[in-house]
Parts: structure tokens; C-alpha cells; sequence
């Protein structure tokens, strides 16, 4: 059987060598900034001629100029409720000089890189390295969280956030504290 050109011994080989390595903290470090580079790259090359947009994209973006220019009173009339994060954080990044919909790409590509981290942790509490490994390979290359990363949706936040929380459950449940 293969799978990629890759017979089940050469799977196996390549299993033992990524294990061998695994045993070298600086490697699996070295791996996950490596892998969040790519998904930085990847997520600005994805979004370099501008993000999708819909009615939410457009509200948050709303939202988070109006924030940078008056403050929380000035969305008081605003009815519907988007979650606050996205547009406080892209007020926030329009501090630094950006535009609002500069802002909101900056934070959707860096929540997707950022979710390498939690990706490759629980792979490899989950399963060992090789599992931890091929998740962060895979998650690059997963088009349905690409396309939320093209997107100006607060998703890739969320994403995050959540893999933040099982991964700490996790740790907890082992470690109990």
C-alpha cells in the first residue's frame, strides 16, 4: 500500500528517523517557529490581493474604525451583536498605522499561524511527535482553514482560542494543576 509515493516501510522509516530527531527539544522548537513561518507566509501570500469580505467582515471592520475613532460610545446605536475581539483588535492594530481592513488580514494571518503552537502540542500529547508533526504538515495544507484564513472572519480567533482551551484541559487532566 502506499500513500504519497510512500510504501508502508518507507512510512515506517520515516517514522523512526522523525522519532530519533523528536527526542532533541530543539528540533520540535525549531519545527513549530518553522511551521509558523510557512503559515505566516502562506496566510499574507493567500490574502496579498485583498481578504474576502461579507456582511460580518464589513461589520467588524465597521466596528473596529469606529472604535478607533471615538471609543466604545460611538458604537452604542449600532444594533447586532459581533462578538467585541476581533473589532477592538483591529482598533487596536489601527493604533500602529494600519488600515481597518489592513488590520483585520494582519489578525486573521497571524491566528492562523499562531494555531500551529497549540496544533503541534496536542498532536504530540495526543499521539507522540510523529502524529504532533504530521498535524502542523497537514494543517498547512488543510484548505478549509486556508479559506477561513482568506477571509476577514473573526473563525481563525475562535480556532485558536479553542485549541488554547483543550490543550490546557489536557494539560490539566495529566499534571492536575
Amino acid at each position: 500500500m502506499t500513500m504519497f509515493g510512500l510504501s508502508c516501510e518507507n512510512i515506517t522509516k520515516l517514522k523512526r528517523i522523525i522519532e530519533s530527531k523528536a527526542k532533541n527539544n530543539y528540533f520540535y522548537i525549531a519545527f513549530c517557529i518553522a511551521c509558523f513561518c510557512v503559515a505566516l507566509l502562506e496566510g499574507l501570500l493567500i490574502t496579498q490581493s485583498g481578504q474576502g469580505m461579507g456582511p460580518v467582515s464589513v461589520g467588524y471592520i465597521l466596528h473596529g474604525a469606529r472604535i478607533y475613532s471615538g471609543g466604545f460610545e460611538n458604537i452604542s446605536h449600532i444594533r447586532g451583536s459581533l462578538p467585541p475581539l476581533f473589532s477592538i483588535l483591529i482598533a487596536a492594530f489601527m493604533h500602529l498605522g494600519l488600515t481597518a481592513e489592513n488590520a483585520a488580514r494582519i489578525i486573521t494571518v497571524s491566528f492562523f499561524a499562531l494555531s500551529m503552537f497549540p496544533i503541534f502540542f496536542l498532536g504530540r500529547l495526543i499521539s507522540g511527535h510523529f502524529t504532533a508533526y504530521l498535524a502542523c504538515l497537514t494543517s498547512l495544507a488543510f484548505t478549509p482553514f486556508l479559506y477561513i484564513t482568506s477571509n476577514a472572519w473573526a473563525e481563525t480567533a475562535y480556532i485558536f482560542s479553542s485549541l488554547m482551551a483543550i490543550l490546557l484541559i489536557i494539560i490539566f487532566c495529566q499534571k492536575n494543576r
